[in-house]
């Protein structure tokens, strides 16, 4: 069993989703195959458990079509189809790509498709995030069986803006909001760290140096925060949870 393998079942289990083996694979000389049936309250899924020494790239994924097509399996009309990426492999984590890490033009072959699409450090991200925060289960769960490349965004979440710059002082950082977006004080917010997610209340709101109750973008806005310079990196996406979405 590959470590992609293993961690794909240990997410299965974790999310209380009923996993079996695909049937043996044949003897022919094709890349991928499906490794696991997948199936939870109606919904069930054919599962490639893929891993790249780079980004996942349009001939990985005409290959599962290819093999989708032989699949008896996905040939029912209650089956859909989903992959499990490793990409990078031989990178750490913290230093590999996420929104890159399935180019646009593979994202949208996969929809027209009807495939699924998961990098293991989205899955994983998540479930850690759900474990840690007690967030809902059941939409991370949902995405298993959701078209499309799945898990950039925490459930119960939006995307608000930015991390843009960290004053050590005051152990403040600033986010650049996107237009329309707004923020106030009372606000749970998650920011994706190059190794988890983080969760944390917004407890004071500054503008031009001065404080404010709520701000709607676009403009860049000071939160006073619990993390360290190191734990932040330009760019990273900061989300607002729109829903409490816990786990009793």
């Amino acid at each position: 069993m590959t470590d992609i393998e293993l961690f794909s079942l240990m997410s299965f289990n974790y999310l209380e989703v009923e996993c079996w083996d695909a049937p043996p694979e044949s003897m022919d000389t094709s890349v991928v195959h499906e490794r696991y049936h997948i199936s939870y309250i109606g919904n069930h899924a054919v599962v490639f458990c893929l891993e790249c020494n780079g980004l996942f790239d349009s001939d990985t994924i005409k290959a599962v079509i290819t093999q989708l097509s032989e699949s008896e399996r996905y040939q029912q009309d209650d089956y859909s189809a989903m992959c499990i990426i490793n990409h990078e492999k031989y990178i750490a984590i913290k230093q590999r790509k996420v929104e890159k890490a399935i180019p646009d033009d593979v994202c949208k072959i996969a929809e027209q498709s009807g495939l699924t699409l998961i990098t293991a450090p989205d899955l994983r991200f998540l479930i850690q995030g759900a474990l840690e925060f007690r967030w809902d289960m059941e939409p991370i769960r949902n995405l298993l069986f959701s078209l499309g490349r799945q898990g950039l965004v925490p459930p119960s979440y939006r995307e608000i803006g930015a991390y843009a710059h960290y004053y050590g002082r005051y152990s403040v950082m600033s986010i650049e909001l996107q237009p329309n977006k707004t923020i106030k004080i009372g606000d749970t917010i998650g920011i994706r760290l190059a190794e988890r997610y983080h969760e944390e209340s917004v407890k004071s709101l500054q503008l031009n140096r001065n404080a404010i109750s709520s701000a709607t973008g676009p403009c860049r806005v000071g939160i006073q925060t619990i993390l360290r310079r190191s734990d932040l990196a330009i760019g990273q996406a900061v989300f607002i949870r729109i829903e409490k979405g816990l786990n009793k």
